[in-house]
């Protein structure tokens, strides 16, 4: 649907394989990877405070759910004629709320702020509480691997977008590559197996 031999940012997590240690432009290793082992969690310490009234405003501010970003995707796919769930749990027995949830695919999409899931091009750790904050971040990054994990073992495949791949013109883009793996799932049959480890999809 993309031009020919374009590359998309999605990262199409079929478990916590290696997920954002390189740049998500990178074309994505095939090879099938071992999971880790599961990680003892340590229980993160309460938020220090703001460093200034401005930094608290923008926190106090920031939205869990309808975000810009998320707008602009939810509104370019349904102009698309695609049709979907928003903020809707892909499994019932799991805390992991989906932006966008296709169900006959079994597709299910999160749109991932570049601060807050620590993007590779984009993050930096806060100079103030700069510990707080690379624990908060990584906690983050773990608690996504998590949740890829069992709706991989529940037959889903997790598609994460990136904040800046729905800006400017990037966003026809990632429109066209989330178009071609929700029609190309739905042509399958439902459940079947999916190799590991493909960190992103390569829009022809």
């Amino acid at each position: 649907m993309g031009s020919v031999g374009r590359q998309s940012n999605l990262r199409c997590d079929r478990g916590p394989y290696e997920r954002r240690r390189a740049p998500c432009s990178r074309r994505c290793d095939l090879a099938e990877k071992p999971l880790p082992a599961p990680v003892k969690r340590q229980p993160l310490s309460p938020p220090p405070p703001a460093s200034n009234p401005n930094t608290a405003a923008i926190m106090r501010a920031t939205r869990s759910a309808d975000t810009a970003p998320e707008l602009a995707l939810r509104r370019a796919l349904h102009r698309r004629g695609l049709r979907y769930y928003k903020n809707r749990r892909p499994a019932p027995t799991l805390r992991a709320v989906a932006d966008l949830v296709f169900v006959g695919a079994r597709v299910c999409i999160f749109v991932d702020g570049c601060f807050w899931h620590g993007c590779p091009i984009h993050f930096s750790i806060p100079k103030r509480n700069g510990v707080w904050w690379a624990a908060k971040i990584e906690g983050n990054r773990a608690r996504d691997d998590r949740h890829a994990r069992a709706l991989s073992d529940l037959g889903w495949l997790v598609v994460r977008v990136w904040e800046h791949d729905l800006k400017g013109g990037a966003l026809l883009h990632t429109v066209d590559a989330v178009i071609e793996v929700v029609v190309s799932r739905s042509s399958r049959q439902v459940g079947a197996a999916v190799a590991p480890g493909c960190l992103s999809t390569t829009v022809i």
